[in-house]
């Protein structure tokens, strides 16, 4: 009864609504229309035009057409949408209604209504595409019904034109909904299943061969383009015909930029192509991979004749420059095609060009660096399918496997890489800068240098200014600007992950004092910037006579006002400054604290100022008297008193100070703005550092104009740029006497001085953060800086109960580019190489001739550096060829050959390579990633068990077993050294498990020689892992209790491994001799084993009798063991030495 009175009930009630909304639809205004489509979709269908649609279907009554209903020229958009929901309504709930519908060829109707609206450019087309889309798949569900296959006989192929048409024409925009792109490619399939014989019709259309393959490598959905790849799939998987065909019709039709030799200087367009194509290559490497050999095989005038496919991959790769990340998209690509025509090649191509494609891949791609000077490191991806594509080489051809063992070996000896010379992972493509290590406590450094190496020009030009001094003498200023060129060039040009300026830190002084600075003290930064840009520009404009670098970036001028009040005289004393010193402790913001800074003050009493203006206009008397000779000393003393007294009085008459303001301004605006936010201060009362926490804002663009000199007195000053744009951040995280320093720092691009090539196609406006080794790129946004830069408090939300808490992080110095400064107008080397050109024009020859001379060698100078660095990266890209993760998987091979062919390879067979050699190539080349990665091998489930399995079978070589519990134990003591041992819980958990109640099922002398080695490690981390392993240990004490003297004979190593346990945790719990059998077991063992292999059994026997209690109850036992055994039987002379140790203990 309720629902009678719903407003939609009642507008439903009444047809005469649905009749307005008709019209409403219709309207010409599409808001209307579009807020009437609202209404209808909240109030029940219209059921009039449901008994029009059932009229005209099922009972044939009507003699209307239901194409009257969609016809654009009779009905808008949003009219024929509603119809056509209605319509959808009806043929997927009501099957009798759909089988009328087909009869009364409604699939024409619905391809009539696609056609029409296919080409319109409205918001609504995309609604209904979706519902067209949907509702034909609906309608061809179950293609065996006769009506159906009558029906896809006449509109089959119009259907496949159009829904390819929106697949092309809606997949390359990418704001268009993904959904009909997939849709309609797979409804496409489905129609092609259903008639084999339009495959070969499709193929050779104009509208397939010419826009599918552009939309396989255009579309900018990664979707779409995997869709499309899975469509050429399935199609190519009906016959062997279709797939050559499709590998000919994309080979053909492939655009231009995926076979280029480098995307170094393509336009925009061209390299999204190119970082699109990876579906395109998956696609045409797989398709290629899992073709019939025979098809490749054929003639040579078959083009896909595996020969001439071989010949232009081979040719592709002589040409090909590898310049930026985006070659290795092609890259990665090509070496996947490559490999899979290999995977189809006979034996006999394979040997043929082998030696070609081994030589190129090697000395060109993969191990470039030990053939070329200018090495480039590829991506982890990239390099993997490289060593794909060489593996794929060898099978089949012996011949192209020794070439690339020779090569492999020879890149090993030439790498001699010791655990304390291994240097970081190379910087990938994608890294753009680099990190700077971190001392102990030179954060402080860091964080400034990145901030001055990122300004633009200052690199540039200290590698200019130390490059145009001949002499390299050692004092300390020079070898200062050296070395900031060496860390600078470093950053700008070294391939390392971080670099270490260790000698940076060897020469820098504090404030020029004698003393080097220690690493381990932290410094202020400000303190730092101060000092460092002094010592430099001191000694290149002393010394070099040249322009100053960092005086002519960040110096600025101020003047110190004073107005007299009574004749408005102002006197003006300008000082200049690098940074300006804000205070945050009573201000909100930074353009308060600027305020504060200009603020005018009142000179008042004892204060006030004299005004030389006003005082040159009171008159001065002659009031000297002359004093006549005497010789009255009293009497001359009195007279010159009196005088002095006169003109006191005198000044204080005509000469007085006059009430005056006094304020500080800026009067001449530096190029970058420095400011120091004052967080620190010393509270001498307390005798304690101070920092200040409180929130303070500063803008992302500052206008300083209202604090100029000109502004505040009133000067027009429209010709001045005051606006400057933030750069430059760097945050003090901590407290006052210890902290972490780091800086956000905004890339500034110069239009020919891009770090990165491809950032002209991007949005320079990129912001990072370097702290140390460690570089992100991050957005710069107001709430950003309210949580990393502002300070002040905020409120835990993750806990149960509001807290409040400061932000002990926050802006320490800021740094601001004034918005019109150009770098290039400043630094000009060309200008510097011109004067000096200029000074030996007019000169004597023997003079000229020295200088030529002298440029010359200054030319040698500039470039030696540059090639200092090359060197050091040729050889670190060496190293990272051999040391890297994708290097490593090969150890996977390594280990698969020793389990699963070689230890099952009889004696004479293994003479050739023992496994002597084995375990000297892995002592001689484990570094802590190939240890950490052995780890890994053994820590996958079947290859656990294989190891477990030869560890513990007795019918298990003994060679084995050595080299098994060697290679454990040598990777034990390399994770040691490095300490990364924690990774090997796992494993001894499972070798943990080995230990059985029994020494008789199972070898585990191998086993205990691994376990002793690995609880003998002084690591924490070991002492914890024991600490959750008492069971383990309990089981070791069974073993020991339950097992005869005579078996325990061979097993010395179980009471050394227990007694190692038990010193780790002596006197925090239980002891094993508060049990009596245990106690006979480790006297009795004495009986059977040299002492001086039971060194940590004694240790801890000894420890135990340091009270005199334990000490009475072990001689006891001795002596009973002494008493219960046979003297004439058993060697009791240790026994006898051991209650001597026992006694003297």
């Amino acid at each position: 009864e309720i629902k009678k009175h719903l407003p939609s009930v009642i507008l439903s009630s009444n047809q005469e609504s649905y009749a307005i909304f008709d019209k409403l639809l219709n309207h010409k205004n599409s808001l209307i229309a579009s807020r009437t489509r609202s209404i209808l979709n909240l109030i029940p269908t219209n059921s009039q035009l449901v008994d029009l649609f059932d009229s005209i279907v099922l009972f044939d009554s009507n003699q209307s057409s239901l194409a009257q209903f969609f016809s654009p020229e009779s009905n808008s958009l949003i009219k024929i949408l509603y119809n056509l929901e209605v319509l959808s309504i009806r043929i997927t709930n009501d099957e009798n209604f759909k089988q009328k519908f087909i009869n009364k060829s409604g699939l024409n109707l619905l391809i009539d209504i696609f056609d029409s609206v296919i080409d319109t450019d409205d918001n609504l087309v995309e609604q209904l595409l979706i519902l067209l889309i949907n509702l034909v798949d609906f309608v061809l569900l179950d293609q065996s019904e006769p009506m159906v296959k009558k029906s896809l006989v006449s509109i089959n192929s119009k259907l496949i034109d159009l829904l390819l048409k929106t697949f092309i024409k809606k997949s390359t925009n990418l704001n268009f909904n993904t959904k009909i792109s997939v849709k309609s490619i797979n409804l496409v399939y489905n129609l092609i299943c259903s008639n084999l014989n339009q495959i070969d019709c499709l193929i050779e259309s104009s509208l397939f061969r010419t826009n599918i393959v552009n939309v396989l490598i255009g579309a900018k959905c990664s979707q779409i383009r995997h869709n499309l790849a899975k469509f050429f799939t399935r199609m190519s998987n009906l016959t062997e015909t279709i797939k050559y065909k499709l590998i000919i019709l994309i080979l053909k039709n492939t655009r231009v930029p995926i076979w280029t030799n480098s995307t170094k200087h393509m336009r925009s367009s061209a390299r999204n192509l190119i970082s699109q194509s990876s579906e395109y290559f998956t696609l045409l490497s797989n398709l290629i991979e899992n073709m019939s050999p025979k098809l490749l095989s054929m003639d040579s005038e078959n083009e896909l004749n595996a020969e001439n496919l071989l010949k232009n991959q081979i040719n592709w790769f002589r040409m090909f420059n590898l310049s930026s990340n985006l070659d290795q998209v092609l890259l990665n690509g090509q070496f996947g095609l490559t490999k899979a025509i290999l995977t189809n090649c006979s034996s006999q191509i394979k040997d043929s060009y082998g030696a070609q494609l081994t030589d190129i891949l090697i000395k060109l791609f993969l191990f470039q660096p030990f053939f070329s000077s200018c090495g480039m490191m590829l991506e982890q991806q990239t390099q993997q399918v490289g060593y794909d594509l060489l593996l794929e080489l060898t099978k089949k051809s012996g011949d192209n496997f020794s070439r690339i063992k020779a090569h492999v070996c020879q890149f090993n000896q030439e790498n001699k890489i010791s655990e304390c010379n291994f240097t970081p992972l190379v910087k990938s493509f994608k890294q753009k800068y680099l990190g700077l290590k971190n001392g102990g406590s030179t954060c402080y450094m860091n964080a400034v240098l990145q901030q001055l190496f990122m300004i633009p020009g200052i690199c540039e030009y200290i590698q200019f200014m130390n490059n145009s001094n001949a002499s390299r003498d050692l004092n300390h200023e020079k070898q200062l600007l050296f070395e900031l060129e060496n860390v600078f060039v470093h950053l700008k040009k070294s391939n390392q992950e971080f670099y270490s300026p260790e000698r940076f830190w060897q020469n820098f002084r504090m404030w020029n004092s004698g003393d080097s600075i220690n690493i381990r003290e932290q410094q202020d930064a400000f303190d730092f910037f101060i000092s460092l840009t002094d010592q430099i520009d001191e000694y290149i404009q002393k010394e070099l006579k040249k322009e100053p670098v960092f005086k002519s970036i960040f110096e600025g001028k101020y003047s110190n006002q004073f107005i007299c009040q009574d004749c408005e005289h102002s006197y003006d004393r300008q000082e200049a400054f690098l940074a300006l010193n804000l205070s945050v402790k009573t201000f909100s913001n930074l353009e308060q604290s600027m305020a504060q800074f200009v603020k005018d003050e009142l000179l008042t009493g004892d204060n006030s100022y004299l005004c030389e203006k006003c005082n040159k206009k009171s008159p001065i008397p002659n009031f000297k008297k002359k004093i006549k000779p005497t010789l009255d000393l009293t009497l001359a003393t009195q007279i010159l008193a009196d005088q002095l007294l006169f003109e006191q009085r005198f000044n204080q008459r005509y000469f007085f100070k006059r009430s005056a303001i006094k304020r500080t301004c800026l009067k001449q605006l530096p190029n970058y703005l420095c400011i120091q936010l004052k967080r620190f201060d010393y509270d001498w009362e307390s005798n304690q550092a101070l920092k200040f926490d409180d929130y303070f804002e500063f803008p992302i663009n500052l206008n300083v104009k209202p604090f100029t000199h000109d502004y505040l007195n009133k000067v027009n000053s429209h010709s001045i740029d005051c606006d400057y744009e933030l750069c430059g951040i760097i945050v003090h995280s901590g407290q006052a006497n210890a902290g972490h320093y780091y800086s956000f720092i905004k890339e500034l691009y110069n239009s020919d001085d891009l770090i990165d090539e491809e950032a002209s196609d991007t949005n320079a406006s990129k912001w990072f953060k370097f702290n140390d080794t460690y570089i992100d790129e991050i957005k710069i946004d107001e709430k950003f800086l309210i949580e990393e830069c502002f300070g002040g408090n905020f409120n835990k939300k993750d806990s149960y109960l509001p807290e409040e808490r400061t932000r002990y992080w926050n802006a320490y110095m800021l740094f601001y580019k004034r918005k019109s400064f150009d770098s290039k107008s400043l630094f000009k080397v060309d200008d510097f190489n011109r004067k000096n050109e200029e000074k030996i024009q007019f000169r004597d020859s023997i003079s000229e001739l020295s200088d030529l001379v002298e440029q010359c060698d200054h030319k040698v100078k500039e470039y030696q550096l540059d090639k200092e660095i090359r060197i050091e990266n040729l050889n670190l890209l060496k190293q990272n060829l051999i040391v890297n993760e994708t290097y490593f998987q090969t150890i996977d091979l390594i280990f698969n050959f020793l389990f699963c062919i070689y230890f099952k390879l009889k004696n004479k067979l293994k003479n050739n390579f023992c496994l002597k050699k084995w375990f000297d190539l892995f002592d001689n080349n484990s570094t802590r990633q190939i240890c950490i990665h052995i780890v890994e091998f053994f820590g996958q489930s079947n290859n656990l068990e294989l190891l477990k399995s030869h560890l513990a079978d007795n019918a298990v070589d003994k060679e084995i077993h050595e080299f098994i519990t060697s290679l454990i134990v040598l990777i034990i003591n390399r994770l040691e050294s490095e300490h990364q041992i924690a990774i090997l819980d796992s494993l001894m958990e499972s070798l943990f498990s080995l230990v059985t109640n029994s020494l008789l099922n199972t070898n585990l002398n191998s086993v205990f020689k691994i376990i002793y080695s690995f609880v003998c490690s002084k690591d924490e981390n070991v002492h914890a892992f024991l600490g959750k392993q008492k069971l383990f240990e309990q089981k070791l004490i069974d073993l020991i209790c339950k097992s005869s003297l005579l078996q325990l004979k061979n097993f010395h190593i179980l009471f050394e491994i227990v007694s190692v346990i038990e010193l780790k945790k002596f006197g925090i719990e239980k002891n094993i001799f508060d049990d009596n059998v245990t106690v006979k077991q480790f006297i009795g063992v004495f009986e059977y084993i040299n002492k001086d292999h039971l060194e940590h059994t004694l240790q801890l026997i000894k420890k135990f009798c340091n009270s005199e209690a334990s000490c009475l109850m072990f001689i006891k036992q001795i002596l009973l063991y002494l008493d219960e055994s046979c003297l004439l039987q058993v060697d009791s002379r240790q026994i006898f030495e051991l209650l001597e140790d026992v006694i003297v203990s």
